[in-house]
């Protein structure tokens, strides 16, 4: 059984080379800011009112795998009114995120800036550090002000994942599983002396291989909370990749049937 060992190696390296690391969707240096704006007096008139965004009932910021990142939402005043480009605002957490009643830890920034069109006051948010298995759907508040503008609270959700290696290595072992089934049912034959059947074989692992490897896309890829719940996460993901590995094989074998 060493050609089985060896082709297990070679499979192994070939999912696991695919999880080189992600890159970083920000960082929160360019988030952070000098807290010099005050907020608008109990007693202020005529004061800016942001309304919420339309697209975006929440702040989303998905974070996917990645340890640091952030995104930006923008907010138009109601009336028409218009905040200028000289606006002097800034925004805060109210709120930090939180999940299943734990702060979503590592550091985090939020700031508040005028559009370069003067019509809009754009808020972004950047995070760093965060663990690599928080996964989960993190909830808080932001709050945006200024001495012109009516304080405006808005929702955040943050998104977070296992990362992507973790289930590339659960998709290899499954492969190698049903790799060994494979044989074990007749669905794959341990191949000879013939170089031909050393190509069939190569061509049923191929095949099994990027079978496999939809359940990644279907799965993980589309999960944006993956690993939250582990057990049922771990569990949807293999049994799809088996399943498809195993449809891989049996379809090798008739494709190559009689010869």
């Amino acid at each position: 059984m060493g050609w089985t060992v060896r082709v297990s190696v070679v499979v192994a390296v070939l999912v696991i080379a695919a999880a080189a690391p992600g890159t970083a969707l920000g960082q929160a240096s360019h988030c952070e800011e000098e807290e010099r704006t005050e907020p608008a007096g109990e007693d202020a008139q005529n004061l800016l009112e942001l309304q919420p965004n339309a697209a975006r009932p929440t702040f989303d910021v998905e974070l996917s795998y990645n340890t640091d990142g952030g995104d930006e939402i923008s907010f138009t005043p109601t009336a028409g009114r218009r905040p200028g480009t000289a606006a002097d605002v800034a925004a805060e957490f109210t709120d930090a995120p939180r999940y299943d009643g734990q702060r979503l830890k590592g550091q985090r920034h939020v700031a508040a800036r005028p559009s370069e069109s003067g019509r809009q006051i754009v808020v972004e948010a950047c995070f760093a550090n965060v663990p690599k298995y928080s996964a989960g759907r993190w909830e808080g508040t932001i709050s945006v002000y200024g001495p012109r503008l009516s304080d405006f609270t808005y929702a955040i959700v943050v998104t977070t994942k296992w990362p992507r290696w973790t289930a590339l290595v659960a998709i290899a072992a499954t492969i190698l599983g049903s790799l060994v089934v494979a044989l074990v049912s007749g669905a794959v034959k341990q191949p000879g002396k013939d170089w031909r059947e050393y190509l069939r074989l190569g061509f049923a692992l191929v095949l099994a291989l990027a079978l496999a490897m939809l359940p990644y896309w279907s799965v993980y890829a589309s999960n944006e909370t993956w690993g939250s719940t582990p057990a049922a996460d771990i569990t949807a993901l293999v049994t799809a990749s088996f399943a498809a590995a195993i449809g891989g094989f049996a379809t090798a074998k008739r494709l190559i049937a009689g010869k």
